[in-house]
């Protein structure tokens, strides 16, 4: 007979049986216990005083050896100011009995299921060009209510895959982003939109064209958006309908990440088009913008935006529109539809839609000051539109000024569309890149920091004992500095080719030696151009 024995302690009666239960559980288990969501992988770009990281999705989808469960919770992000021996500032009231210590981290993620959309990329600002920063991505497990929430551990730079080690560094000389190069075009017969596009570069080397666009299409369910690489022709990301949300939710694919942005959802204009008369005779007095935020709905069940991008005309008719109570479904009887003297009109479709009107309390004539709600339905007053349209294909709410009512037949109220990205936009833009003009022209930026340079730079920067450091920054792409001392004899030549804005330098000549104080001439020479400078070394 085989016999195991455990031995189980715990802070108090509850905690004591709830260690114990985890002990039988692991033994039943053959001694696999609980781990925290696979490692992920941390990449890093750097910029201008700003750092570039993004990360895939292998954390989130791997299921607990215990549980057999996916219990993915989100990530946590820490910075490493002092090269990983400590992760920011210490979280002295962390309660998690599995973590030796915890740290606050600069940005964190989570998700209320598996599954549920998650940020993959974060942009850190504010840095200092030269100084060496490490970052540590985590991803952690919900915990299950024994065993508190596991997280995968800090590491240290190069060997673990969810740490990197990078330094900020200034833009080659007439860099550009890519939002710079966002050209928006429109091929539709109503107004362009007046939304936005803002691509970020995340991974120069995962890009395989220099041409992107971002198109749009409409379908019966959403409005969507799309990524295309306009120089190989595929199409990246499809049917997204992410819009308007925080930069870091956004996906990063082929090393680029693009921000789809929309304007406010509010008509471009309401006015009066049609006059039977002289005078004004239509004007709406209170404009409550969606119906489904009105009746307290998500503004993400109107099925896209197509039915926000259109114009309505409101065409007084007389006793033409049979009109539903808005709150009919809402409220227990039977309540008729009642005429309306309205037609309402999508002028991008050129099809009558319907008509609800709403009241405080429902009656069976229209008044003036009743509110309307325009129905991107086809009209038919046999239809139900409780049962076919109800909330999803609601557009604007509002009513009409009781003082100017006066309309005749001929009378038109135009509400124009809101200007939302649709299928006649089109945003084109280029990956980040040198302008060869303005390259020459911020030659003259060139710098050498520190300028003059005494002894040691800042520990931040030389991070090794005994290590020197200096810097030429705002330097082209591309280039060949040569370093001169005064009696004009080369001390060294370094070849610039990382495509970036900032090269250092040791302090050694080209035999090995650290230079001794004293000034020095540098000359860059460049496809741009060539500049001279000079810059100090006191000791």
């Amino acid at each position: 007979m085989r016999i195991v024995y455990a031995l189980i302690a715990g802070a108090d009666s509850a905690d004591f049986a709830g260690n114990a239960a985890m002990a039988q559980t692991m033994y039943d288990n053959y001694f696999v216990g609980p781990e925290p969501p696979p490692t992920p992988t941390l990449e890093a770009r750097a910029g201008s005083q700003k750092i570039y990281l993004n990360w895939g999705a292998a954390s989130e989808s791997a299921l607990d050896p215990l549980t057999g469960e996916n219990d993915f919770a989100g990530y946590k992000l820490y910075r490493s100011d002092d090269l990983g021996r400590t992760w920011g500032t210490e979280d002295r009231n962390n309660d998690n009995a599995c973590l030796e210590i915890e740290y606050f981290p600069i940005a964190q993620y989570t998700v209320n299921e598996p599954g549920d959309r998650i940020a993959h990329s974060y942009t850190d600002e504010g840095l200092i060009n030269g100084v060496e920063y490490w970052y540590c991505l985590v991803a952690f497990d919900r915990g299950d209510g024994t065993i508190d929430p596991l997280q995968s551990g800090f590491g240290i730079a190069g060997e673990a895959s969810n740490v990197v080690a990078i330094r900020p560094v200034s833009d080659p000389a007439g860099y550009y982003e890519a939002a710079a190069t966002v050209e928006h075009t429109y091929s539709g017969t109503g107004q362009p939109s007046e939304g936005e596009v803002i691509p970020t570069i995340f991974d120069q080397s995962e890009l395989t064209g220099s041409e992107y666009s971002v198109r749009f299409e409409d379908t019966d369910t959403n409005s969507y958006w799309y990524l295309i690489n306009n120089s190989t022709g595929d199409t990246l990301l499809a049917q997204q309908d992410l819009y308007n949300a925080e930069p870091d939710m956004y996906p990063v694919c082929e090393g680029l990440r693009v921000v789809v942005l929309n304007p406010e959802i509010h008509p471009a204009g309401i006015s009066q088009t049609g006059m039977a008369g002289d005078s004004i005779t239509l004007q709406v007095a209170d404009f409550n913008g969606l119906s489904l935020l009105f009746l307290g709905a998500p503004s993400d069940w109107a099925l896209g935006y197509a039915r926000y991008r259109a114009t309505y005309e409101l065409r007084y008719t007389e006793d033409s529109t049979m009109a539903p109570w808005l709150w009919g479904t809402m409220v227990p009887g039977n309540y008729d539809p009642i005429p309306i003297p309205f037609e309402a009109w999508n002028m991008a479709t050129n099809q009558r839609v319907s008509l609800v009107f709403d009241a405080w309390d429902y009656h069976d004539q229209w008044q003036p000051g009743d509110s309307l709600v325009i129905v991107d339905y086809p009209y038919d007053p046999d239809l139900d539109l409780d049962i076919l349209a109800y909330y999803s294909y609601y557009s604007w709410h509002f009513n009409l000024e009781s003082s100017v009512y006066d309309p005749a037949v001929g009378d038109i109220l135009t509400i124009e569309g809101a200007p939302l990205n649709g299928p006649g936009d089109v945003f084109n833009f280029q990956v980040d890149g040198v302008d060869v003009q303005m390259a020459g022209q911020e030659l003259k930026n060139i710098r050498v920091a520190p300028n003059p340079y005494f002894v040691q730079y800042s520990s931040r920067v030389e991070t090794s004992e005994g290590q020197s450091m200096l810097f030429f920054n705002n330097l082209p792409n591309q280039c060949t500095i040569r370093i001169y001392n005064l009696a004009g004899d080369l001390v060294e030549t370094i070849e610039h080719d990382n495509d970036t804005g900032s090269e250092s330098w040791d302090l050694m000549s080209s035999g090995s030696r650290l230079v001794a104080a004293g000034v020095y001439l540098f000359h860059v020479e460049s496809e741009y151009g060539d500049h001279l400078g000079r810059f100090a070394v006191v000791k």
